[in-house]
């Protein structure tokens, strides 16, 4: 395992050259070692956050994070609220529901042959004559409806 560090460097890469060869290396060689090792270097302080790139990072994260939960928080109370109006509609047209039966008379049972809807049937009689599709649903508490003659 020893051998196997002594052979690549710290990023798997290959070996840095010890003293002894540094100083037989080119310029050039010289600056990709320590391009090398600067890169490394940066990438280590990165991932640790301490880099003004990472800490950039970090703090567009963290407002990115609040503005999902401020959006998750409203919609969730948009929901709410659609929720209650709901509601409330509901309540207010079961009122005006109750209040129609009560101005038309006593509401018809439900279940009743011919009626099963539970709702007032309106049978219309023109000049033709009843039809029998409208004569089934006759009951005691249909509404009739004569229409005028159309010309």
């Amino acid at each position: 395992m020893a051998q196997a560090r002594a052979v690549t460097g710290a990023s798997g890469e290959a070996p840095l050259p010890s003293r002894k060869e540094k100083e037989n290396l080119s310029r050039r060689e010289k600056e990709a070692i320590a391009a090398q090792a600067a890169k490394e270097r940066y990438q280590k302080l990165h991932a640790e956050g301490k880099t003004d790139e990472a800490k950039a990072d970090m703090a567009r994260l963290k407002l990115i994070r609040q503005q999902r939960e401020d959006a998750t928080a409203r919609k969730q109370a948009e929901k709410e609220e659609a929720d209650a109006r709901s509601s409330e509609n509901k309540e207010k047209l079961d009122k005006e529901e109750k209040k129609r039966a009560d101005a038309l008379g006593s509401q018809p049972k439900k279940g009743l042959k011919g009626n099963t809807s539970g709702k007032n049937h309106l049978l219309a009689i023109g000049y033709s004559g009843i039809t029998t599709a409208t004569c089934a649903s006759i009951t005691s508490h249909s509404m009739i409806v004569i229409l005028p003659r159309i010309r």
